[in-house]
């Protein structure tokens, strides 16, 4: 399906409500599958104008109550600065369609990975989602709430996938029938990490839950963090998750890319723990390998299915969405091939992390 088309005059019209100004410019911004997302430059400012998918986030509304309760414990730090209707308070604006938008300070001088090219980078992203991590950790779980129930949920992922496979409604079973099976094959080692996640070992916390190395705004000449974004799925989770996305983003899958799968999950590990402080158990960091590997079979299972349900929610075309369940598998392959090096590098952050 695909992305909903907007005019120039709607979309400044809009933004006017947020500036009392007519934009010179607005512009379809980045690559997000979910939400609408366009740059508007008034003057020499620009801002991030967004529209909330309403399918995917079927109760708006919860994201700015989440939101309000981010940035109390926020403040400036690592966040984008939202801006109020021209005339109220009020952080959105409902359409004629019942359609939710939004309007943020634009980052002009930052820039977000599609792939991670040094060392540094991969240091630099992890610091941040480990410094959002122990922002959060001044709020209560129940301060947030769940605005996507099951969204790191992979036995139910897995289940969905099935259903799709049965259902065949679009007739693309066949294009992917060996990926299919790879997953059922991996089915215990999923069953094994939810049984890990709901034993009670690993604590609950507040947590990003999509955090892709893109997710992380950098500035463009020092290339420090300066903001976590697209925090609309902050809700109740685990560590693991957001460690194991980010560590399945950040992971090349070239033979020749670099920095190689040792060099970046070391890197990504030190940064995170640095960004986390005293803040984590031992069973978590030990754990998250694991975690990489299982959300790269996740998210195989997400892309997987909705290929098979006719790209109905990535909005992806040309078989794009079963291109990326490939490259999701291969990192979990991948992140197997070098699972002892890993628990090499993790033992040693553990022993400095909880000296």
């Amino acid at each position: 399906m695909p992305k909903q088309q907007f005019s120039f005059e709607y979309l400044a019209e809009i933004a006017a409500k947020f500036l009392g100004l007519w934009p010179e410019s607005a512009e379809r911004y980045g690559k997000g599958a979910i939400n609408d997302s366009f740059r508007v430059v008034v003057g020499n400012k620009s801002y991030l104008l967004q529209r909330v998918n309403d399918q995917y986030f079927p109760e708006p509304l919860k994201l700015l109550e989440n939101f309000s309760a981010i940035a109390s414990c926020r403040g400036q730090a690592l966040g984008l600065s939202a801006i109020g209707l021209k005339n109220g308070n009020v952080l959105w604006y409902r359409d004629e369609s019942g359609a939710y938008w939004r309007l943020y300070d634009f980052f002009d001088h930052s820039y977000s990975c599609q792939s991670i090219e040094n060392i540094y980078q991969a240091y630099e992203i992890a610091k941040a989602y480990g410094q959002y991590l122990a922002l959060l950790s001044k709020l209560p779980l129940e301060a947030l709430n769940v605005v996507v129930p099951d969204f790191h949920n992979t036995l139910w992922r897995y289940q969905q996938l099935i259903l799709a496979r049965q259902q065949d409604r679009f007739s693309r079973v066949a294009d992917c029938a060996k990926e299919i099976e790879f997953i059922k094959s991996r089915l215990e080692e999923i069953a094994e990490f939810s049984a890990l996640v709901d034993s009670g070992k690993i604590p609950s916390r507040l947590t990003h839950n999509d955090t892709g190395i893109d997710n992380v705004l950098l500035d463009k000449s020092t290339g420090a963090a300066v903001a976590v974004i697209d925090l609309d799925t902050t809700m109740p989770g685990y560590s693991l998750w957001d460690f194991g996305d980010m560590f399945r983003s950040a992971l090349g899958v070239e033979f020749d890319e670099r920095p190689g799968p040792i060099e970046c999950f070391s890197a990504l590990l030190s940064g995170y723990l640095a960004g986390t402080g005293q803040l984590l158990l031992p069973e978590e960091v030990e754990n998250f390998a694991l975690a990489g590997r299982i959300i790269s079979l996740e998210l195989g299972i997400r892309y997987l299915t909705d290929y098979l349900s006719g790209d109905a929610v990535f909005c992806y075309s040309n078989g794009a969405s079963l291109l990326r369940a490939r490259k999701s598998l291969l990192r979990y392959k991948i992140m197997s091939h070098h699972a002892d090096q890993f628990r090499v590098a993790v033992d040693k952050a553990i022993a400095v992390y909880c000296a």
